[in-house]
């Protein structure tokens, strides 16, 4: 980004909603910006991942191969089938939840296993699962690096395992070191209804109280520094009343000689002036008795002709006008030279009277030394305390237990890059390019969990050669040809699908199976069936979940917002507010359920702006900044 008046100042995209983008930058712009010039580089991290991969090839960097392979389908994955571990036992008691068997064989495997993927379709309890497996590692005493595509997303995992960890009595407040690193954007973690200490997993909240001795000796001896400062600069300005005192004497000393220098010459230069005159009027006289010419008597030197005389007179009249020059020039200077002796002997005379309520000049020196080598030392300690304070960070992040971090922070952060996992887990998959996949898979030790929907949009790439679309397009789990073997009815072991969902009702549930996941339905399980009924709008002569409006025939045109190809269309957006308003009305939308009320998806960012600006008024009953979204 480029500020007025500043230099280029790099930064990232911590936030992205549909009319607005947050941005972090390396450093304060202050309160407000007149203008800038934010210019992207979407090649910046794949410059990075590129290096990162170069490296690999290249053996200047390490990571596990074999599990990388196995990653992206190259390689053989062993699978084990092992107990539940005990902590996730007593997390399921303690919230009395029973596992489906999908969920239960997703843990059994998790657990020793080289690799799992884990198909997650919509609402089947993905996060969940993930949660408790996270929970289980721990116990273990193993290392997880939890990665995902999106902040939102990493953190929601974060909370499903921090709500999973908070279960157990055992694991008592900073046994584990849960760590969020990078840009938490989302307010999941901070309002949710977990323990307060569980709630602190930035690297400055979990370091606050392990730093604050440290920040209490390097806050002591700041103030001892300022204290011990302001006596040294005490001294130094009594100091400089001596020097100053000093030059000014000296000055004085200076310029009475320089006076008297001057004096010296220009009565040397009058003198001389003086001289010069009498010897050209002389000249003159001879040039008036000297012949025109050349004579027998100027040839044998008795005489000299006009000529001759001419020039010695020229030469005596330019020697004239430069002594006067000169003593004109002196005269000058010794004006200059008065009035700063002076100004000189003012100044003097006020230092002379300061000087006489300050101590003598030596000892001064003296404790000004000593101050200046206390301070000095007490700079040390801080300097010290710094180095501490910084390492503290470092072994924080080499140490914790569970690092949760997007997968760009895993290749482009070397505190995160460097450091290798007992376990990674790369969540969202089907939105993470394969190389990112791969050196993500890379920095585990033992075991790799992949959790994601291949049925789902894959990572947005603008190109479309045939290299892009089977590394770029696909996902880890086009690479080890789970579509195909789902059509066969013939899933690898290291494969478990969840298939049990319990966000949507029945009649939404067979819609999407249907449409999406027809070769393995979904099943809408007991909570779901058991959900409260949803009051039925007015405006509806059924009780269905479903509603189809068609608006062919009220002209509906749709339009391109100027200057871009993104559509808008006015008389779409009219009737969600009209449907928002009758929902107000009916009391299905209140200020008790505003977070999470409504939603509205629309494929054009245009329309998704329109509507949030017609659903502002609606701020007390709905969040139209949440609740309106666009791909």
């Amino acid at each position: 980004m480029e500020a007025e008046g500043r230099d280029v100042i790099r930064g990232t995209v911590s936030q992205v909603q549909l009319n607005s983008a947050q941005i972090s930058f390396e450093e304060s712009l202050g309160e407000k910006i007149d203008k800038i010039t934010i210019t992207s580089s979407e090649g910046a991290q794949l410059a990075i991942l590129r290096s990162q991969l170069k490296k690999v090839h290249d053996k200047e960097k390490s990571i596990n191969e074999n599990l990388a392979d196995i990653s992206i389908g190259a390689g053989n994955a062993k699978t084990i089938l092992a107990d539940i571990p005990h902590a996730v036992q007593d997390c399921l008691t303690s919230r009395k939840i029973i596992l489906n068997p999908e969920q239960r064989a997703a843990l059994q495997k998790s657990v020793s296993s080289q690799c799992l993927l884990l198909w997650g379709p919509p609402g089947t309890g993905k996060t969940f699962a993930l949660g408790l497996m996270v929970l289980g590692y721990l116990s273990q005493g193993k290392s997880v690096l939890l990665a995902s595509n999106t902040n939102k997303a990493v953190d929601q995992a974060l909370l499903s395992v921090i709500e999973a960890y908070t279960q157990i009595p055992s694991f008592k407040e900073g046994e584990k070191t849960l760590l969020r690193l990078g840009s938490s954007i989302t307010d999941t973690i901070k309002a949710s209804k977990v323990p307060a200490w569980a709630k602190k997993v930035t690297a400055e909240e979990i370091l606050e109280d392990r730093q604050k001795e440290l920040q209490d000796q390097y806050n002591a001896l700041k103030a001892d520094h300022e204290k011990t400062g302001n006596k040294l600069h005490a001294l130094k300005t009594k100091i400089t009343v001596w020097d100053d005192f000093s030059a000014t004497g000296k000055k004085i000393d200076d310029l009475k000689k320089g006076l008297a220098s001057d004096a010296q010459a220009i009565e040397m230069n009058n003198k001389r002036l003086q001289e010069i005159l009498p010897a050209i009027q002389i000249l003159k006289e001879h040039f008036q008795k000297a012949p025109e010419g050349e004579t027998i008597t100027t040839r044998l030197g008795f005489k000299k002709s006009r000529p001759e005389i001419a020039k010695e007179i020229l030469a005596k009249e330019s020697e004239r006008e430069s002594l006067s020059s000169q003593v004109q020039t002196l005269i000058d200077g010794v004006k200059i030279k008065e009035a700063d002796l002076r100004e000189a002997k003012q100044r003097h005379g006020f230092l002379l009277s300061q000087t006489k309520t300050l101590e003598s000049y030596e000892p001064l020196k003296k404790a000004a030394g000593v101050i200046a080598k206390t301070l000095a030392g007490i700079e040390t300690d801080m300097a010290e305390i710094e180095a501490k304070l910084r390492n503290l960070r470092k072994e924080l992040i080499e140490n914790a237990d569970l690092i949760a971090t997007t997968v760009y922070g895993v290749f482009s952060k070397p505190e995160i890059s460097d450091r290798t996992y007992d376990v990674v887990i790369i969540d969202e998959v089907s939105m993470v390019i394969l190389p990112m996949t791969y050196y993500a898979a890379g920095r585990a030790k033992s075991q790799i969990v992949i959790v994601g929907d291949f049925k789902q949009l894959p990572a947005i790439t603008q190109a479309e050669t045939d290299l892009v679309k089977e590394w770029l397009f696909k996902t880890p789990f086009h690479k080890h040809h789970i579509p195909e073997a789902l059509r066969k009815g013939e899933l690898p072991e290291y494969l478990v699908g969840l298939r049990e969902q319990n966000r949507m009702k029945e009649e939404i549930n067979n819609l999407i199976s249907k449409k999406f996941y027809k070769e393995r339905p979904l099943i809408t399980g007991q909570r779901a069936h058991n959900a409260p009924p949803l009051r039925t709008p007015t405006f509806s002569k059924s009780r269905k979940r479903i509603f189809w409006i068609d608006t062919s025939e009220l002209g509906a045109w749709s339009a391109h917002r100027y200057g871009e190809s993104s559509l808008f269309n006015v008389t779409h957006a009219a009737i969600v507010g009209a449907i928002v308003d009758q929902l107000i009305v009916d009391g299905i939308l209140n200020r008790e359920n505003r977070v999470r009320s409504l939603g509205f998806v629309s494929p054009y960012a245009a329309q998704g702006e329109l509507v949030t600006k017609l659903l502002e008024d609606k701020a007390e009953y709905i969040d139209p900044s949440s609740t309106c979204d666009s791909p």
